[in-house]
């Protein structure tokens, strides 16, 4: 009988063990400073021909969307970083669709041990139930000087059982169920399987239409900052460029491609 690590381990044996999809590699760090920095520094030094996959039971330095810092404590996240060789990489013209796409990736995923809960989309990579945070998705594209050519990095940082936060995250961010434990390595392999998926069906529509049916933003009025302009106005749908489409009050219509949703009223 294999002997297959408690889920409160995390394990490279096992979670390659139960993908079904994803057959790149997997390494398993106790701790680091961050993932992200593993995936970048790998991409720099090595020629990444297949997909790796680095997960940590505890980031001390991680980062998210412009830098802003990641709360990543000792086992009770799930925090990793996928590498995406050239090949599989999206070119920069895709990279919305692709980032809307992996957010409903981790939403399937989560769904799946988590049924009894509402996840819900905040463009363009944040995943919430009701007003707070419980993941968040950063996609880096980094250049490889071994094969000319840049790589994508994605970055998953999920709360499963946290319950102490920083006292300026303590109003944003929650953890999914800090009464259940799930098997991380169960769950990790099922993420992977379902990027693995995403990144051979981003294109065709069908993830994008999943996107805005549990959208966060949809009908509600907003507050978008994009290069130092701020945008008010009520959000009427993701478009087909996975842009997200305000009316503001003088009923101009604004599709942006890239910005930060500061303020919703719900």
């Amino acid at each position: 009988m294999m002997n297959i690590p408690k889920s409160k381990d995390l394990s490279t044996r096992a979670i390659s063990l139960f993908c079904s999809r994803f057959n790149g590699q997997v390494v398993v760090k106790a701790t680091t400073p961050s993932t992200q920095l593993l995936a970048r520094h790998y991409v720099k030094n090595q020629r990444p021909n297949k997909s790796i996959a680095f997960f940590a039971d505890q980031q001390t330095a991680a980062y998210g969307k412009g830098g802003r810092p990641f709360y990543a404590p000792k086992n009770t996240g799930l925090y990793f970083s996928l590498v995406l060789p050239p090949r599989l990489s999206p070119q920069l013209a895709n990279i919305g669709l692709f980032t809307t796409g992996v957010a409903v990736a981790i939403r399937r995923a989560l769904h799946t041990f988590y049924p009894y809960h509402d996840f819900r989309l905040k463009w363009v990579n944040d995943l919430y139930i009701e007003q707070q945070k419980v993941a968040g998705i950063l996609n880096e594209l980094i250049f490889c000087p071994a094969l000319d050519q840049s790589c994508c990095v994605l970055g998953i940082g999920i709360n499963l059982t946290t319950t102490t936060f920083p006292t300026k995250l303590q109003s944003v961010a929650r953890a999914i169920d800090p009464n259940r434990s799930v098997d991380r390595n169960r769950l990790a392999a099922a993420l992977l399987d379902q990027l693995t998926y995403t990144i051979f069906h981003y294109q065709d529509g069908q993830l994008l239409t999943d996107y805005r049916a549990h959208s966060l933003l949809i009908g509600h009025c907003v507050r978008v900052v994009m290069n130092h302009t701020v945008i008010l106005g009520t959000v009427i749908t993701i478009d087909d460029h996975a842009r997200l489409v305000i009316e503001d009050d003088q009923h101009r219509f604004h599709h942006l491609a890239s910005g930060d949703v500061t303020k919703i009223i719900f």
